[in-house]
């Protein structure tokens, strides 16, 4: 059987003694697979991705990627394989738009070294990919929110990683680029890139319709395929509201309707 990309065996997480936040988390990823995590808010979505970026360690259990242990990797190793966009970032300096997306190019220039040709041209196809080219030279911390948002992405591109993880992407953005978002998923998947991403929208994983994942009571309540995990029952479990799974006419396209409380 061929290695997965990434192997999560037994994950576990814990601040201290007491407070566990995931326990006994297993699954794996292929290339090219899209992973959808759903669940409520302080369930340990964050938490987890974290752990996968390696930012926080473990309590038990571990991650391989490509067969190695990712606690043994160095950073420079894991930075060229992990791609990491956290909910919120907060810029230190005002960098151009482009500065900041050649800053992904890091894992592979040595310390006292400029960034070669090859590089730039990576930061641009990056832009170009997002389709952000336009911002080349604005000032990062001049753009708005959802504009950060889709810098940061071209930055995680130019680092050429074999794995996203994608802490709600879309957050931050309008209906148009959450799309764009979704459909730039969707592209790079079918080139190979494999994506772990958290969301709090239902749609967007019967968007992308692969794979997905719910967590409740620190473990998954459900993962697989998204038709088979967000179901109105495992919603109503998850989230203890009821709710209606609508097959949008002409399209195919299921959506999670969340129902008002008769009470």
């Amino acid at each position: 059987m061929k290695t997965p990309l990434l192997d999560v065996q037994n994950a576990a997480f814990s601040y201290g003694e007491n407070i566990t936040i995931f326990d006994d988390i297993s699954f794996s990823l292929k290339k090219g697979d899209v992973f959808c995590v759903l669940g409520p808010n302080g369930i340990g979505k964050s938490t987890l991705i974290r752990c996968l970026a390696r930012l926080l360690p473990l309590t038990s259990g571990r991650v391989l990627l490509d067969g190695h242990d990712i606690s043994r990797m160095n950073r420079q190793a894991l930075a060229r394989k992990i791609g990491f966009i956290p909910q919120i970032h907060t810029p230190a300096f005002s960098y151009s738009v482009f500065d900041f997306v050649l800053m992904g190019r890091s894992p592979y220039v040595s310390l006292f070294s400029l960034p070669a040709e090859k590089d730039i041209t990576i930061a641009e196809e990056a832009l170009s990919t997002v389709g952000i080219t336009a911002l080349r030279d604005k000032i990062y911390t001049h753009i708005s929110g959802g504009e950060q948002q889709l810098v940061l992405f071209a930055r995680v591109l130019a680092q050429e990683p074999r794995l996203l993880l994608l802490d709600e992407p879309t957050s931050h953005l309008d209906l148009a680029n959450q799309v764009h978002i979704l459909e730039l998923i969707d592209r790079l998947a079918a080139k190979g890139l494999t994506t772990l991403m958290t969301t709090h929208i239902p749609d967007h994983a019967f968007l992308l319709g692969q794979r997905a994942a719910l967590m409740k009571d620190r473990k998954f309540l459900a993962a697989g395929k998204v038709s088979e995990v967000i179901t109105e029952e495992n919603m109503q479990k998850a989230y203890g509201i009821k709710v209606k799974m609508v097959s949008v006419e002409g399209t195919g396209q299921m959506v999670c309707v969340p129902l008002k409380s008769m009470e």
